[in-house]
């Protein structure tokens, strides 16, 4: 028998692999979706999720904490700017899963916790240790050869990592829960993603013509808020070490749907990036896990 603590370090464990896991798999479900434009995607995404969200926050008693957010200035200020990067991270993932090129959104979460790096050095004043410069430096070794190559930025992976970074800054400035946080961030965007399938008559249209389709747009609204609380249940059970290194099954995965679910094909050339890129991660775990002296 467990003990109870192994018991509750176990089952967090098993729900910070669903989650990732969950994430790591979304460019399946978004392919049944190719028919629609990337736009009315993205607002039933924002519109269902936060129909599900309203009634998770009011079982589990967050009602005050979404209200009190909204009253508070500065975190009201917070919220509504990160609720547009996250926006403009699904809109950007969403459009990649459309064009095949869920090969560069996967490249684009590998790179984010080495942009994530920087953003805390510059804006945070975070001080490195030489080894994690090293990892930094390679990764935009791999980006910079990657783009030299297809003869352009990389927009789509630059997108991801830069969109999902800026959303991880703002909220790290703000200790709000994450459920509370994203049924505010999807509240501040619903009346905009309302207002632009009104206008597309995208609600007659979808939900009159095509009943399973509208369904399948309800599940993204299920699927935004089943993991995120999958999440938070191993966020209070699992040292935070743990979450970091299973955060790369997200992108892991993605890369194993895009090369043998979804047919895309490796060049030469992005085996060559990402093979930089994860020997670049490989480094930076080993540094985060090596014992922090300050030498200043």
């Amino acid at each position: 028998m467990l003990s109870s603590e192994k018991k509750r370090s176990f089952d967090g464990l098993l729900a910070a692999i669903s989650a990732y896991s969950m994430w790591g798999f979304f460019s399946l479900y978004f392919t049944l979706l190719n028919r629609l434009d990337p736009l009315v995607i993205l607002a039933f995404r924002i519109i269902f999720a936060f129909v599900v969200l309203i009634p998770i926050v009011l079982i589990r008693g967050k009602g005050k904490t979404v209200v009190s957010q909204l009253l508070r200035r500065k975190s009201a200020l917070s919220l509504l700017v990160s609720s547009f990067f996250i926006s403009g991270n699904w809109l950007i993932f969403i459009i990649l899963v459309q064009k095949k090129m869920v090969l560069e959104s996967s490249l684009g979460y590998f790179i984010n916790p080495l942009v994530s790096v920087m953003f805390g050095v510059v804006f945070l004043r975070e001080r490195l240790r030489p080894l994690t410069w090293v990892c930094v430096f390679l990764a935009g070794c791999g980006v910079s050869f990657y783009a030299y190559e297809i003869g352009t930025v990389p927009w789509g992976a630059m997108g991801v990592a830069l969109t999902f970074a800026c959303y991880g800054l703002v909220r790290k400035m703000n200790p709000t829960d994450s459920l509370s946080a994203l049924t505010v961030e999807t509240l501040y965007v619903f009346p905009i993603a309302m207002l632009y399938l009104f206008r597309q008559n995208a609600f007659f249209t979808i939900g009159k013509t095509e009943p399973m389709l509208f369904l399948l747009l309800f599940g993204c609204g299920v699927l935004t808020a089943f993991p995120l609380l999958l999440f938070g249940f191993a966020a209070r059970r699992v040292r935070l070490s743990t979450l970091g290194m299973l955060q790369y099954l997200t992108p892991t995965f993605s890369f194993l749907c895009a090369i043998v679910f979804l047919g895309e094909t490796m060049q030469w050339f992005q085996w060559v990036a990402f093979v930089i890129t994860w020997f670049s991660l490989l480094l930076y775990l080993y540094d985060s896990f090596q014992p922090y002296s300050d030498t200043a």
